[in-house]
């Protein structure tokens, strides 16, 4: 049986970290990610909340994105892509609007959670904002499927 270790969170963010969970994991040594259920949260919420500014920020074709959905459809994975929530206050939210037009298939859940007392910035869920988000994913996606 072929796996897919849904690795790309640190393919551009933070390689160090992502390899040091990832061995340690297979160790079954105890990590941030592990001792959490996979969720780190952030230790402080920025008030007053500070607008994330997208305004420099043009989506294009990304290719590792491409890949991704290239595996699943050759293995007849059903890939679930959306937007993640982001404060409202952001500036130049019709980015996300861009990322739709050259990915038809993302679902927009950037307004799913608005309320400020959900994140830690503009751009992070609190562990509060998390367990909503993921709440909505839920019934958006899982909620009234029969599992085989």
């Amino acid at each position: 049986e072929l796996l897919y270790v849904p690795f790309f969170r640190y393919m551009n963010y933070d390689a160090r970290i992502g390899f040091r969970e990832f061995v340690k994991s297979a160790l079954h040594e105890k990590t941030n990610a592990l001792d959490n259920d996979g969720f780190y949260t952030l230790k402080t919420n920025q008030r007053p909340m500070i607008a994330a500014d997208l305004s420099k920020y043009y989506p294009k074709k990304n290719k590792g994105y491409d890949e991704i959905k290239a595996i699943c459809k050759k293995n007849n994975i059903h890939l679930i892509a959306v937007t993640t929530p982001i404060c409202t206050e952001t500036i130049n939210r019709s980015y996300f609007k861009k990322i739709k037009q050259i990915y038809p298939e993302v679902c927009n859940f950037e307004d799913s959670v608005v309320d400020q007392k959900y994140f830690s910035t503009c751009g992070h869920l609190n562990k509060a904002g998390a367990i909503e988000f993921t709440t909505k994913f839920y019934n958006a996606f899982f909620k009234n499927k029969v599992h085989n």
